[in-house]
């Protein structure tokens, strides 16, 4: 319940601030540079928010940063300075992934080893449904008003309500997880290392800047609302399909047909504009393609590394797609200031290619798949710390023992 209602809050204020910037008269690149500061403040705060949150204890840290959020939603509507947008910008992802480890360690706690992989799933289809339907809001109210920017506050504050209602005796117990070197991965697995700082990119652009793309189209507010919302929502019925078929066949097939699918849709995008009807279908496909990408690459790094390594593994994996997704605002906002609207989506369709013929590239090198096989677990890339990775089956107690006491000595 306090994840769904924060995905919710947290949704309806990235549209609102989006399309207010816009109307505001701010350019692309302010715009993409006040939502980077977000993914800023996301990384930062997934990396060391854990020390904080062990010294108070759960609950009151997940008091403390959801009213945070709060306060820093409503306190948009104060000014429409740039500097001020981006300190307030890099706070709120800075507390929106503190409340995110308390969350997953939360569910983490108090799974069984039998339930892990369905409760990681439940997780992943209410983060990225709760997101995807948070975006229909916006076609509910002007930005200009204050509706969204107070609705949105309403229901980050709604979000305290199941968690300090929770006995104290029911909270989690905290661990700081040890990640690989990036050079190790690499070693390990390229097409994880490369996918991951891709997915971060093209994801954080899409979130960020995708209502200002659609807004300098000339969609309509309704039309916004439904566009952002498909490509979402999308990939909640998609994700399961395409893990099923990469658990029967070379992962890197699927990965290389979902990713030139998605970059085939972004292509679309970035012509001229199409009927609406057709804009949605194509909203889908980007969508339903692209967000289970983050899940295939992590499976495929999966199967490339040694048993005792999942765990720091995919913790590299989370951070490389955080880094990822820091420099995606900046780069979108400055192409579409550059050239136009349409330059938006030429990006996101030049990156997904890179990883398809990189993918390409790999099948090439080594054409015989490995022997070795994980499962395809959905994974949260939208909202996750590294405390969501041990919610992961196939990471059993000991391998969470290895990672966290450095034991990978092989790398």
């Amino acid at each position: 319940m306090a994840l769904a209602l924060l995905m919710l809050g947290n949704g309806i204020l990235g549209g609102a601030l989006a399309l207010r910037a816009v109307g505001a008269g701010q350019s692309e690149i302010a715009i993409g540079i006040f939502m980077a500061a977000h993914f800023v403040g996301f990384f930062i705060g997934s990396v060391n928010a854990s020390t904080l949150i062990i010294r108070v204890g759960s609950i009151r840290a997940f008091a403390a940063f959801a009213s945070l959020i709060s306060a820093i939603g409503v306190a948009h509507l104060l000014s429409d300075n740039l500097p001020l947008w981006v300190l307030l910008r890099f706070i709120y992802g800075y507390c929106f992934a503190a409340t995110g480890v308390i969350v997953e360690s939360w569910l983490n706690n108090h799974a069984l080893p039998t339930t892990r992989g369905r409760l990681l799933a439940v997780y992943g289809v209410v983060s990225t449904g709760a997101l995807g339907l948070s975006q229909l809001a916006v076609g509910f109210s002007p930005p200009t008003n204050l509706t969204l920017f107070v609705v949105s506050s309403i229901i980050v504050s709604l979000s305290l309500v199941p968690m300090a209602l929770s006995g104290i005796l029911r909270e989690p117990r905290l661990s700081v997880s040890r990640r690989l070197k990036i050079s190790a991965l690499w070693r390990s697995t390229p097409i994880g290392v490369v996918g991951a700082l891709i997915c971060g990119t093209v994801f954080s652009s899409l979130l960020s800047l995708g209502h200002v793309y659609a807004s300098l189209s000339g969609f309509s507010r309704e039309q916004i609302a439904f566009f952002m919302a498909m490509i979402i929502l999308a990939a909640v019925f998609l994700q399961f399909p395409l893990g099923w078929v990469s658990d029967r066949m070379d992962r890197r097939y699927v990965i290389a047909t979902a990713t030139v699918a998605a970059a085939t849709a972004a292509a679309v995008f970035s012509r001229r504009r199409q009927r609406h009807y057709r804009t949605i279908c194509w909203a889908m496909v980007l969508g339903g393609f692209f967000i289970p990408l983050y899940s295939l690459c992590l499976a495929r790094a999966n199967d490339e590394v040694g048993d005792n390594s999942l765990l720091s593994t995919a913790g590299t994996i989370l951070m490389l797609f955080a880094l990822g997704s820091i420099p995606g605002p900046i780069i979108s906002g400055l192409l579409m200031s550059l050239f136009s609207p349409a330059a938006f989506f030429v990006w996101q369709a030049a990156m997904l290619f890179v990883l398809f013929l990189f993918t390409v590239w790999q099948i090439i090198r080594h054409p015989q798949t490995l022997t070795r096989k994980e499962n395809y677990q959905v994974v949260p890339g939208i909202m996750a710390s590294p405390e969501s990775l041990k919610l992961d089956p196939r990471n059993t107690e000991e391998n969470n023992a290895a990672a966290q006491g450095g034991i990978s000595k092989r790398h």
